[in-house]
């Protein structure tokens, strides 16, 4: 699947089709950690033309896929109120945030 000529791993795609089927709620995080065991910022985003938004937490902030700095592997965003924070370096790594 392409989203903006930007290809999805087939894994999150694979995901949100599983999650889809979901009848109530959102999965809750193993713990309050990211993929990296932070909560630090990164730099405000002022050019969305590689960042690809695939979903939303229980609050309704996106997650995005960020293809800037490797078009076949992004990383993994997450706008937390004021600042987005990259919170796993790639999908598998997302994943594996969440409880099963």
């Amino acid at each position: 699947m392409k989203i903006n000529n930007l290809t999805i791993p087939p894994v999150l795609v694979r995901a949100i089709e599983k999650e889809a089927s979901r009848q109530s709620g959102s999965r809750e995080l193993k713990n309050e950690r990211d993929a990296y065991d932070n909560r630090l910022a990164i730099p405000d985003i002022v050019d969305f033309t590689h960042i690809v938004c695939f979903g939303t937490s229980g609050d309704g902030a996106p997650f995005c896929l960020d293809y800037r700095q490797d078009s076949s592997k992004p990383s993994v965003l997450w706008w937390d109120d004021i600042y987005w924070r990259r919170i796993a370096p790639d999908v598998d790594s997302f994943l594996e945030l969440f409880a099963s």
